[in-house]
């Protein structure tokens, strides 16, 4: 009795983290093997993709039903995770379409190698950091004005980044 209880407390509490986010761990709480490979195979094959969390779980359903590895545990485990995942997802398309970061490429246009490997590495940690476009290409800008590699061709390609934003 008390390891049901035990168990009981982790997916309640871990049901209602994941509520917030939908990720591959997501899959976790399913005991058998088969399931939790082939949902966390599913997921992060339409994560790439860009499917919305919805499509991820009906497909995630399908392809269960289709091995004959549908049962109550995944139902439960399907129908905790849908609950917020609408809500999730309308919030990640807003966070993206604000922060839609420039190519990395155009960066290439740089001809100095060093200017070019820096903006480069600047570019790769602000990203990281959740940083906007505006804030990557100012702290390009103060990198390379630092290192005494901000020349006239540089800052050309950076006010045309600018503009295309």
């Amino acid at each position: 009795v008390p390891e049901i209880i035990e168990k009981a407390k982790k997916t309640t509490s871990s049901a209602s983290a994941k509520a917030a986010e939908l990720t591959h761990k997501s899959f976790s709480d399913l005991d058998d093997k088969k399931q939790r490979g082939l949902a966390k195979k599913t997921f992060l094959l339409l994560k790439k993709k860009g499917n919305s969390d919805t499509e991820i779980l009906k497909a995630i359903e399908a392809e269960l039903k289709e091995k004959d590895l549908f049962n109550d545990q995944v139902k439960e485990l399907l129908v905790s995770l849908s609950g917020d995942s609408n809500n999730t997802r309308k919030e990640e398309e807003n966070i993206s379409d604000s922060a839609e970061l420039f190519d990395m490429k155009k960066l290439n246009d740089i001809d100095d190698k060093v200017a070019r490997g820096l903006s480069k590495k600047i570019y790769i940690k602000a990203k990281k950091d959740d940083k906007t476009s505006e804030e990557i290409l100012v702290d390009i800008e103060g990198s390379l004005k630092a290192s005494d590699k901000l020349s006239g061709n540089v800052l050309d390609i950076i006010n045309n980044i600018r503009e295309s934003l």
